[in-house]
């Protein structure tokens, strides 16, 4: 299993606490890759990599990259040097973000997954009065959220994901900075479904790193919530709940216009596979 990432030159400092919660899993990555471009095209900021990700670690793959890419840059050099390096097309790669220390077993749920879907520990989807709010492991979602950690094949990527992704970020910045979307986009113009992992990883507390690994809370208690009040909301935020099921929460409305200001402009270019019935849903 390939674990993959990419940080800002603001927060590589952060990545060695990072590193070392994933070398502390209870299943052990095969590779860590951090993806380190040359320059931020944010900022133009110089990337300085730390002496203690320089030290010699057999798990950790410093990756440098001409190109930043914005978020994606988590996923997508990965699949250019993984395809290079002859890796099998069932080679499980989680994705993620810089700013977490997960789970201990969070490696060991994903491997427990079938290898057919995309797997993640949060995902959320636009709600229509036939779907519920609550979700239980192995639910589908529509959006997969890099921050709880994505589980994907190296095998979902076809020849066409680099242009595809260059086509995308070159169109706008709302874009470049929509990774969740344009990459489940490219999962549903795959025909490869994303579901939820609400089983044997427990999500409740995750630590930030960028608030010095003080515990974040997320969501620590049982809650009643009841479906129907879902049904009434635009869209609906599934959190992986543990064994339990996934408990749904509100997007604030500025994410949500953003999404759909998003998803508009890949249906204005001929590329949105999310939601082939999407009709410019409305914050109601």
């Amino acid at each position: 299993m390939i674990v993959s990432f990419t940080t800002t030159p603001s927060r590589i400092s952060n990545c060695s606490k990072v590193v070392d919660a994933i070398v502390d899993q209870t299943l052990r990555a095969d590779l860590i890759i951090l993806n380190v471009p040359l320059k931020s095209s944010k900022t133009g900021e110089l990337y300085e990599v730390p002496e203690g990700l320089k030290a010699p670690n057999e798990k950790l793959f410093i990756n440098i990259v001409e190109d930043d890419l914005g978020p994606v840059t988590k996923l997508v050099p990965t699949i250019k040097y993984l395809r290079d390096s002859g890796y099998p097309k069932n080679t499980r790669i989680v994705y993620c973000d810089d700013d977490i220390l997960y789970p201990r077993p969070m490696l060991e749920s994903f491997s427990k997954t079938e290898e057919d879907s995309v797997w993640a520990a949060s995902a959320f989807r636009l709600l229509d009065s036939g779907v519920s709010g609550v979700r239980s492991h192995n639910s589908v979602a529509a959006i997969a959220e890099g921050y709880g950690g994505v589980c994907v094949t190296l095998g979902m990527f076809g020849d066409d994901f680099f242009d595809y992704i260059d086509k995308l970020i070159s169109h706008s910045d709302a874009l470049k900075y929509s990774d969740d979307l344009i990459l489940s986009n490219y999962f549903a113009k795959r025909g490869i479904p994303v579901k939820v992992n609400a089983k044997s990883y427990s999500f409740d507390i995750l630590y930030s790193t960028v608030a010095d690994a003080k515990k974040v809370k997320l969501l620590s208690e049982d809650i009643d919530f009841d479906p129907k009040l879902a049904e009434e909301l635009p869209l609906s935020y599934a959190l992986s709940y543990g064994d339990r099921t996934a408990l749904s929460m509100i997007y604030a409305p500025n994410t949500f216009k953003n999404l759909l200001f998003c998803m508009e402009i890949l249906r204005n270019e001929d590329e949105l596979f999310l939601y082939r019935e999407y009709s410019g849903a409305k914050i109601v």
